[in-house]
């Protein structure tokens, strides 16, 4: 989908788009709205029009008006583009609702997610579904949120989008919510719902996030409003030939302190991990929607490949790859189904420096061997084998200080089993400038990383390496 204007009041009413709510706050835990209105000049008037004087004053002042409008017309698109959170309206009345199960199969599903009687649970970052409406002026949805935080963007026909919003669940129950309200009925419209936060946070982030649920879908009754097939550009997803990305990664894939401070402390993270942290500022989800590739993003903060940062004990990477949703174990039920549409083109893999942040150290014949099966896993399940080089592991970057412990034992396996290896330079990203909170990198340093990615894997197709 392509990036464009944004407009929130959609109203059929002859093509003018009119108040457009654009600032959300928090106070006393009330949840406050603010529509702001665009301005127009509406009348230029001269006496003289005889005047050359009087005609190229009230051109200037034309020129300046529509100056004026073009500038407070991309201000509020910029605000609308970036909300802030918003309590979505909760509501079980469905009487006057056509109600679709979300798994119907003109739901398309990025990411995992397994199909259940209730609808579809999932729990990884950036699990996205999308589906297209007609005949409806507003869609809701039946979701268990697992007290994640979602955003929510609607495109027209054409791939332009139209609104981008962000809501929390802040329940773990069955609840409606208001996607967006307001639509021209007689036209079609794409609703892409992605979820922003991994399920939970290990030991010191652990606040409560759990699974979800996405249960039906509500439209119009009166309008009969009903599901349309997603259109999708097969043109844009095609990097190299790739459609179908995989990337298995720790914290900094998932955007975890993106949004944050370096200044801040645990509990600062703690109190704001709702609004610090968002999939959409990680690296995999940049670089896979700026070359239009489909994402199947596998990562949780602070796992590794033989120990997790904390010694806890909790699981590694290597038993999360086969999992469909991470909270429900290893059962066979849970196992996600490798197929040929869910095998990955191109694996990213940007692992080990949490088994190299605490002391001990994992001993390096530990790694050596843990981080082979790994990716003889990864190449087996993907079915890569006789193109294994598309199989990448990255590392380095300069910050922080252990992205770069597990380098040389990372390229040395990776060489081994014909798979690629990328070193990224270590003067990539710089802190402070490019720090968020706890040593996790900014938006900017986020972006930077993505691009890098992108660079090194554009040399290596253009130089028929992978």
């Amino acid at each position: 989908m392509n990036g464009g204007s944004n407009r929130n009041d959609l109203q059929e009413d002859g093509g003018h788009y009119g108040s457009v709510s654009t600032f959300v706050e928090s106070r006393n835990d009330a949840w406050i709205m603010r529509d702001t209105r665009n301005r127009f000049f509406h009348s230029i008037s001269y006496q003289n029009q005889s005047s050359i004087f009087g005609i190229a004053l009230v051109l200037s002042f034309v020129l300046i008006s529509i100056i004026l409008i073009s500038s407070s017309t991309l201000s509020e698109s910029s605000k609308i583009q970036h909300q802030p959170l918003e309590r979505p309206i909760e509501t079980m009345e469905t009487s006057n609702r056509t109600v679709i199960n979300a798994t119907n199969p003109l739901v398309v599903v990025h990411g995992r997610a397994r199909n259940t009687t209730d609808g579809y649970r999932f729990d990884w970052a950036a699990t996205t579904f999308q589906f297209t409406v007609i005949n409806t002026t507003l869609v809701e949805i039946l979701l268990d949120g697992g007290k994640s935080t979602y955003s929510v963007t609607v495109f027209d026909q054409d791939g332009t989008e139209v609104q981008k919003s962000m809501f929390r669940t802040d329940n773990d129950k069955l609840s409606v919510y208001k996607l967006i309200e307001n639509l021209i009925r007689s036209k079609p419209y794409t609703i892409q719902l992605m979820r922003l936060l991994e399920p939970s946070y290990i030991q010191v982030f652990d606040v409560g996030l759990g699974p979800a649920t996405f249960a039906k879908i509500l439209l119009d009754k009166e309008f009969s409003g009903a599901l349309v097939k997603v259109n999708q550009n097969k043109e844009e997803a095609n990097f190299y030939g790739v459609k179908k990305l995989q990337v298995v990664g720790d914290s900094y894939a998932v955007g975890v302190c993106s949004l944050g401070l370096p200044q801040w402390t645990v509990e600062d993270v703690k109190e704001n991990i709702f609004t610090a942290s968002n999939v959409e500022y990680g690296w995999p989800y940049l670089f896979a929607k700026d070359v239009h590739l489909e994402l199947d993003l596998v990562a949780s903060s602070s796992r590794g490949i033989v120990i997790d940062q904390f010694h806890s004990g909790s699981e590694t990477m290597i038993k999360m790859l086969e999992r469909t949703v991470l909270a429900d174990g290893l059962e066979e039920f849970n196992k996600w189904n490798y197929t040929a549409s869910q095998k990955a083109d191109l694996v990213l893999i940007v692992l080990g420096s949490n088994d190299f942040s605490v002391r001990p150290y994992v001993s390096t014949p530990a790694f050596l061997a843990a981080y082979q099966e790994f990716l003889e896993k990864v190449i087996s399940l993907n079915s890569l084998q006789s193109r294994s080089s598309r199989v990448v592991s990255i590392c380095g970057g300069g910050n922080p200080a252990d992205s770069e412990r597990p380098c040389n034992y990372v390229k040395y396996v990776a060489k081994q089993l014909n798979t690629t290896y990328i070193h990224l330079n270590s003067d990539l990203i710089t802190f402070p400038a490019n720090e968020g909170c706890l040593q996790h990198y900014n938006t900017l340093g986020q972006k930077i990383f993505a691009s890098a990615i992108k660079e090194s894997l554009s040399d290596l197709f253009r130089d028929k390496k992978i």
